[in-house]
């Protein structure tokens, strides 16, 4: 059985509030901890191009926003896997340390800031190598460093969608999960907004059980950037 229209349009616009304000948050995050660490970071990019033992330290730094972010994505899994199973009257609580969500979750956040991490390094290389065949000193090349990483703050656009497309997927995979734990959804189907691009419109209503993929497309939503489709439960039960 599927939901009603109405519960669908509902449940997609808790979904939505839950995303934004998790992409919101980790966007910040994202923001804040490069501002506190643009002159460490810059250091040690230097110290570590001369063969020093920095490198530790470098992905320590990387480690502690891993666990920042893990934090806001394991509050969006409470948060979707809650009100998913409040919306199919649902008689068990959400279990967001489920393995397969942990497991998930722990996946993000590494891939979120190993992109982070390349993208800074291949800056910073750059960087390096032009302040060097300039003949600059250590401290005006931590300086043209630092520049780089203030730099990379600006390109917001970049971050954001990386984070909105991460935050969309860990969502849909709380989805899942929680209709997994219900114990009564046979499948999920694809729900476009209003007005979808002419890819997600192909979507529409195609379902498939839970731990399958779409046909043609994957787990689930999102389809593409900035992507706003999600998913909707197909019941064993009226």
């Amino acid at each position: 059985m599927k939901i009603t229209k109405q519960r669908a349009s509902k449940l997609w616009r808790i979904f939505r509030k839950f995303k934004n304000r998790a992409e919101s948050n980790i966007n910040r995050i994202v923001r804040e901890w490069l501002a506190q660490n643009s002159k460490k970071l810059a250091q040690l990019a230097v110290k570590i191009q001369k063969q020093s033992e920095e490198e530790k330290e470098w992905t320590a730094l990387f480690a502690g926003l891993v666990a920042l972010i893990t934090r806001h994505l394991t509050a969006l899994s409470e948060s979707v896997g809650g009100a998913a199973l409040d919306a199919i009257n649902a008689d068990v609580v959400f279990d967001s340390l489920s393995p397969a969500i942990v497991k998930y979750i722990d996946g993000v956040g590494l891939n979120l800031v190993k992109v982070f991490d390349e993208n800074l390094t291949a800056m910073f290389k750059e960087a390096l190598v032009a302040g060097t065949e300039a003949g600059e000193t250590i401290p005006e090349l931590i300086r043209r460093l630092e520049a780089e990483a203030v730099e990379y703050q600006t390109k917001r656009w970049q971050i954001e969608r990386l984070v909105r497309t991460e935050t969309a997927d860990a969502a849909t995979h709380a989805e899942v999960e929680a209709y997994k734990q219900s114990g009564f959804v046979k499948e999920k189907e694809w729900l476009t907004d209003a007005d979808p691009c002419p890819f997600c419109a192909a979507m529409s209503g195609q379902r498939a059980k839970l731990d399958d993929d779409f046909p043609g497309d994957g787990y689930g939503p999102p389809k593409h950037p900035n992507c706003t489709c999600d998913i909707i439960p197909i019941l064993e039960r009226g």
